[in-house]
């Protein structure tokens, strides 16, 4: 998963990326580009969810592009060959790719997802920004996989759901960003709000790459940096696997490390990292002398 927002503006487009990348339950956290620009179509793919078919999917897009005629063409063979990766990558869930370009057909940038859920059924949007903050309104593929997610959380979620989703549903949609500058506060706040609240979390780290798209131009650069500011850190990675996850009190109150409470569960369960040969508890499971201070891995 990772931060994507994205606008059209007729005569160029603008999208920005966090760099964060981590394994499914968050077993080690680092650093990448979600994103490839197809120079010779003015346009570029990015990828949201599990990062082997976002490789995946990212290169075949690339080959395909110098096959086809331009990019209308290639927005209409895209989920032909997602999905064919998408098998190749053992079908992965919550898989979003992002294909952004100039349209011939329409005479302006124009920009489409493409959801595993949904087949990558071609969807056009104008403008997109996930994980949403809580002050905008959500996708419905940003909805209806939150959901999922809270079916899944401690009861407490679960009664509080109805509510949030009330709300959030009525909040106002996103606007086109007018400047850089407004690109790196909508980040910043995706990041408080999303990031270091506890309810629906989802990581945002690492450096705001913004990327500008013209017709045989494009220009990215960082233009914000999160840091590594140690209690947001572990605030960010509380309840997950990551070692300094492991060994913070768990959520719960118990007293014992989320290790030794309520992660016990996953102990003999397969390891969720991009090997997945082992159990958990011979792959990333910190052993019990483990120290915070001295754990390698962010």
């Amino acid at each position: 998963m990772t931060m994507i927002g994205f606008a059209t503006y007729g005569d160029h487009a603008e999208f920005i990326t966090d760099t964060a990348n981590y394994t499914k339950y968050v077993e080690s956290l680092g650093t990448t580009t979600k994103h490839i620009t197809i120079n010779h179509i003015d346009a570029a793919c990015l990828t949201q969810g599990d990062g082997h078919f976002g490789d995946l999917a990212m290169s075949a897009l690339l080959q395909v592009a110098g096959q086809v005629v331009g990019f209308d063409e290639l927005t209409l063979h895209a989920p032909k060959w997602l999905d064919e990766m998408h098998v190749d990558a053992e079908r992965p869930e919550n898989c979003l790719v992002f294909l952004i370009g100039y349209s011939e057909e329409a005479g302006e940038f124009v920009a489409y997802v493409y959801a595993s859920e949904q087949g990558f059924k071609r969807v056009k949007v104008s403008r997109w920004i996930f994980p949403a903050p809580w002050n905008l309104q959500p996708s419905g593929i940003e909805l209806r996989r939150t959901r999922r997610y809270i079916d899944q959380a401690e009861q407490s979620r679960v009664d509080l759901w109805p509510q949030v989703e009330a709300s959030w549903t009525k909040r106002p949609k996103m606007t086109a960003p007018a400047s850089v500058e407004e690109w790196v506060e909508l980040a910043k706040s995706v990041r408080e709000q999303r990031c270091l609240d506890d309810f629906a979390q989802i990581i945002v780290h690492g450096k705001v790459v913004h990327t500008r798209l013209e017709r045989g131009t494009v220009a990215s650069s960082v233009v914000h940096d999160f840091g590594s500011d140690d209690t947001a850190l572990l605030k960010m990675l509380r309840g997950t696997r990551h070692p300094f996850g492991q060994m913070q009190a768990c959520w719960c109150g118990s007293g014992e490390t989320y290790r030794d409470c309520h992660l016990r569960w996953a102990w003999d369960q397969p390891c969720g990292c991009h090997k997945g040969e082992k159990l958990f508890k011979d792959c990333h499971m910190v052993p019990p002398s483990a120290e915070i201070g001295v754990i390698a891995g962010l």
